[in-house]
């Protein structure tokens, strides 16, 4: 269900993505995590958290119907009712799944010997399929069509293509070759010869409390669909009956940094009253468009020493090694450690690496993981403008002006200015 709500919104905004650069933005990051969770793969971060600070942005239905479902799309979610639901939907005895590498490999061995079917599934690469034909059955965590021209001569005889069924494909291969030589070498023609299963892969339970009216397990595929397009026709202008410090409104479809009773932040969109009823405080406004941009930039690094000044300060620790890799890290040499302790490197590009180090400087929560990754994806882009840079740097810098207020316990409600960001924090009273 969730991928079906993403590509709906995915097509949504290819529509107008010719004429509006920031559609044909979200839509490049949203394709990229798209085809990792078709591949079987798990989300990098940093794309989803990129195309939901778009989507927050652009502040439309479409984007935020996208904001809410693109989380899900994570194979890691998945990833134990997949493999479990293709060895009771298929009567076989052992099947060999194509990766594209070792650490491929690494990321489904947990999950299959977790299920005890280590005996069933084995990895094969790329590089394998050529010039070979297995008599055991082979697995594609992909689109046929992605594989259709290394699959002319097909590796098998049974090749097992596992796909969301909204993507569904029919093969179209002919039942000759060619060879340089003008001969005709024949092979089998797939087309009559593919049997279509389906097997259903239920969300996590926290899908339904984002989607309460996408729990529709008993329910026709014409009505899921019919409940599906049904999110994009709601109002674009409704405000919500709440009452703020300021005179500000608050719009149901657009997304605010929050701040909730446990003094945590989130960004947060609500369709009614209450669902604000965790919130404490919210920021109704954020105008950054007086900011500078150099100074925003240096507010930047300075949110990363953070974590890099722990690891600067332990340089000549003998344990340090120990503990980061104790800590997940799988690089954390010497030279590697002074690499991401450096002010002017941004940070480590392995997900186990930057989990460690920021361990190591204490910050554990999700939330926060997830934020510095984020940070640190923006550095190394490029692509993304100016103005794209001003607006996340100006949500970060909000965010720990609210933070050392809380911990100063200074004046938190009312109007402020920093670093030429102004924005305005409201009391909420449902």
């Amino acid at each position: 269900m969730p991928i079906r709500i993403v590509l709906a919104a995915y097509q949504e905004l290819k529509k107008t993505q010719s004429t509006d650069s920031l559609h044909a933005e979200i839509n490049k990051f949203c394709r990229k995590a798209i085809n990792r969770f078709v591949s079987g793969k798990k989300a990098y971060i940093q794309d989803i958290e990129y195309v939901k600070e778009l989507c927050r942005k652009k502040g439309t239905n479409t984007c935020r119907l996208l904001y809410r479902s693109i989380d899900f799309i994570d194979f890691d979610l998945v990833k134990y009712q997949v493999f479990e639901s293709f060895y009771l939907n298929n009567d076989i005895e052992k099947v060999h799944i194509l990766l594209e590498s070792n650490e491929g490999w690494e990321y489904h061995e947990k999950v299959i010997f977790d299920l005890g079917l280590q005996k069933v599934f084995t990895p094969i690469s790329k590089n394998d399929l050529k010039n070979n034909f297995f008599e055991i059955p082979i697995l594609f965590f992909a689109l046929p069509q992605w594989l259709e021209s290394t699959l002319i001569i097909p590796p098998s005889g049974r090749l097992h293509f596992i796909y969301p069924e909204k993507l569904d494909y029919d093969f179209k291969i002919d039942s000759h070759l060619t060879l340089n030589s003008g001969k005709s070498l024949e092979i089998f023609s797939l087309k009559n010869e593919v049997n279509k299963k389906s097997f259903n892969i239920e969300p996590i339970p926290d899908f339904y409390n984002k989607f309460p009216e996408q729990d529709t397990r008993e329910r026709d595929p014409l009505e899921k669909n019919e409940i599906i397009s049904s999110e994009f026709k709601r109002d674009p202008v409704n405000t919500l009956n709440i009452l703020l410090t300021s005179n500000n409104h608050l719009f149901t479809n657009k997304v605010y940094l929050t701040i909730m009773r446990d003094n945590s932040f989130k960004f947060s969109s609500f369709d009614t009253e209450s669902d604000l009823e965790d919130v404490r405080y919210i920021v109704s406004s954020i105008d950054a468009s007086c900011a500078n941009i150099q100074s925003l930039l240096k507010e930047q690094t300075k949110i990363m020493e953070v974590w890099k000044k722990p690891l600067r300060d332990n340089l000549k620790s003998s344990s340090l090694t120990q503990t980061l890799e104790n800590l997940g890290a799988e690089k954390a040499s010497e030279q590697n450690i002074k690499n991401w302790a450096d002010s002017n490197r941004i940070a480590p590009r392995s997900e186990s690496d930057f989990r460690a180090v920021l361990k190591f400087a204490g910050i554990d929560s999700e939330e926060q993981i997830k934020n510095y990754f984020y940070l640190a994806y923006k550095q190394r882009s490029d692509s993304i403008s100016i103005g794209h840079k001003r607006s996340y740097l100006a949500s970060e810098i909000v965010k720990r002006n609210i933070q050392e207020r809380i911990n100063n316990k200074e004046k938190i409600i009312g109007y402020f200015v920093s670093h030429g960001i102004s924005f305005q924090v409201d009391e909420v009273k449902i």
